[in-house]
């Protein structure tokens, strides 16, 4: 479970997210929808520990975010944003277990998952963006946290991959707490999540989300 708590976060002097109180629960998934420059992923950034807030906490388990050490939080919280560079010369078995122990069924599991079999003894360095991408995302599931934080999972993924993907994640969601930014309101409309919004600096809950209602706040 994640709490954000009369959360507030400032970048470069600028009030980026404000008052935003919101309790995520034990499982489900989650979408956080918003125009650019909203605080989307600022907001993940500060759930995940990599960005300190300037006003309130953010729990997990009941446990401040920014007071845990970078082991404890690496072993509740997950996050995966835009594919990183990758080092040169790593096949893709490397890649998933950087990190972790090497578990040979695990990884046979996520390559099956992510649909990257063909994929195993190639560098990753090579790979299309879209690859880079699904090679992230194993990579998360190789790690299998608690909770997952998702920044634009699937951009680059070609349309049947997308399909895909979000029926994995919501198979992985009956069992953690997995949040996901999107900018597509109509991609975010399809799955079976709770849709959240930022605007105006603060997280809101929609109730009954319709893709008309979705557009009118974001315009």
């Amino acid at each position: 479970m994640i709490a954000l708590k009369n959360l507030q976060v400032n970048l470069g002097g600028k009030v980026i997210l404000e008052d935003l109180n919101f309790q995520f629960e034990k499982t489900g998934l989650y979408v956080i929808l918003g125009n650019n420059g909203a605080g989307k992923t600022t907001l993940l950034k500060t759930i995940c520990g990599l960005q300190n807030p300037n006003h309130g906490i953010v729990e997990a388990e009941g446990k401040s975010v920014h007071q845990l050490s970078l082991s404890e939080r690496s072993s509740i919280i997950q996050y995966v944003d835009d594919p990183s560079p990758i080092p040169a010369f790593i096949k893709l078995t490397e890649y998933l277990t950087l990190g972790y122990q090497e578990d040979g069924m695990q990884i046979e599991t996520v390559m099956q998952q992510l649909q990257l079999v063909d994929l195993k003894d190639r560098e990753v360095a090579s790979f299309s963006r879209g690859q880079q991408q699904k090679a992230m995302l194993a990579k998360l599931f190789y790690g299998d946290q608690p909770v997952w934080l998702m920044d634009e999972p699937s951009n680059y993924l070609d349309y049947p991959s997308l399909l895909h993907f979000w029926a994995e994640i919501q198979e992985k969601a009956k069992q953690k707490l997995i949040i996901a930014t999107l900018h597509n309101p109509e991609e975010a409309i399809k799955l079976d999540a709770q849709i959240l919004i930022i605007e105006q600096k603060r997280l809101n809950k929609l109730e009954n989300p319709s893709l008309n209602g979705i557009i009118q706040e974001l315009n």
